[in-house]
């Protein structure tokens, strides 16, 4: 089997590279939520049956959450399930699963026209520094 010579070179010099700039890191993870998600339903955490993927917001002096949440229209039928929402809870000092408030009131986001009956998906955040703005993907 031949290889084109630029092909040996560049992946020689990409395994140089990688070991002499690979850099390691450690990584300590603390379970904090009681076996219970972020928001449920079931603590009375959130006033909706369903609490999806929840996004963190770093802000200046502190985090945000932003979730997407869902309620059914019938109890008895778990898929009998209403549009989605987008919820925005601001966070109380440090991280703690016990300060968190996620009423209808922080709903950031909810269909408002017959175009958006099937609600939102979960949600992407990126802070720009750059225009001092943040985007919802």
């Amino acid at each position: 089997m031949m290889y084109h010579p630029r092909l040996v070179l560049f992946l020689l010099l990409g395994s140089i590279f990688s070991i002499t700039f690979a850099k390691t890191y450690s990584v300590t993870a603390t379970k904090i939520n009681r076996n219970l998600p972020v928001f449920s339903s079931q603590n009375g955490d959130s006033p909706y049956k369903y609490n999806y993927n929840t996004a963190v917001v770093p802000l200046k002096d502190s985090f945000a959450l932003l979730v997407r949440s869902q309620n059914i229209s019938d109890p008895s039928n778990p898929y009998s399930v209403l549009p989605s929402v987008l919820g925005f809870t601001k966070l109380k000092g440090n991280f703690n699963p016990d300060d968190i408030q996620f009423t209808d009131y922080h709903v950031v986001f909810e269909p408002s026209q017959p175009d958006e009956n099937y609600g939102t998906e979960d949600p992407r955040i990126v802070y720009r520094e750059k225009d001092n703005l943040y985007y919802l993907l």
